[in-house]
């Protein structure tokens, strides 16, 4: 009975530790990610800034073009203007999240083929309103995910296995002075109490 509340408590005990690891690094990853989509924000933001003053929409659209095939990720970049113009078109699939009324900036993960973490922002520059979103693919996280998951998976029985194994030869190993004395306790009686129980070493059972 003792062996198993201790497997029990065991697996319990790992299991919350693997689920707090998997949450953890899920929660890094997307952290990782949310940066790198406010560098592209900031990278566009930059561009605007410098090319958006007043200049023509062609070289400003030329400008977003040049800066979106320089950055990893840069087909996931759509920029308009406050009259819905498209400067740099992005995916067709970001046409369906624009951005919220109201909201200076929104981050979300939505479902295609592949999961994508987008983020909208809204951005006055010279004068002038911008909605800017970027997005980036989660399939490699995704993976990455399943693959520690399944780790988790795999390895968590298998310690579980070990320690109760383990557990199960040291309590017996432990406990075998402690029945020997039991049994030879029970031997003697009245016609034998000439008999001693059999102790060994200086340890607590001998004493």
């Amino acid at each position: 009975k003792f062996r198993i509340w201790y497997s029990a408590i065991l697996l319990a005990g790992i299991l919350l530790i693997g689920t707090s690891l998997w949450a953890a690094v899920r929660h890094q990853l997307l952290s990782d990610i949310d940066d790198q989509l406010e560098q592209k924000v900031g990278g566009v933001r930059a561009v605007l800034e410098d090319e958006g003053g007043g200049g023509r929409p062609e070289h400003l659209r030329e400008e977003l073009t040049e800066y979106a095939h320089a950055t990893p990720g840069g087909l996931l970049i759509r920029v308009r203007d406050e009259s819905g113009q498209e400067l740099l078109p992005g995916p067709p699939l970001a046409e369906q999240r624009a951005l919220v009324e109201g909201h200076k900036s929104t981050l979300r993960t939505i479902a295609t083929p592949h999961r994508l973490r987008l983020q909208t922002e809204r951005l006055s520059i010279h004068g002038q309103t911008f909605e800017v979103q970027v997005g980036t693919d989660l399939e490699a996280i995704d993976r990455m995910l399943t693959l520690f998951r399944t780790l988790l998976l795999v390895a968590i029985p298998f310690v579980v296995s070990v320690a109760f194994g383990g557990g199960y030869w040291i309590s017996r190993r432990a406990l075998a002075p402690v029945d020997e004395i039991t049994t030879a306790a029970k031997r003697i009686s009245l016609e034998n109490l000439s008999d001693r129980l059999p102790v060994h070493g200086g340890d607590e059972l001998q004493r």
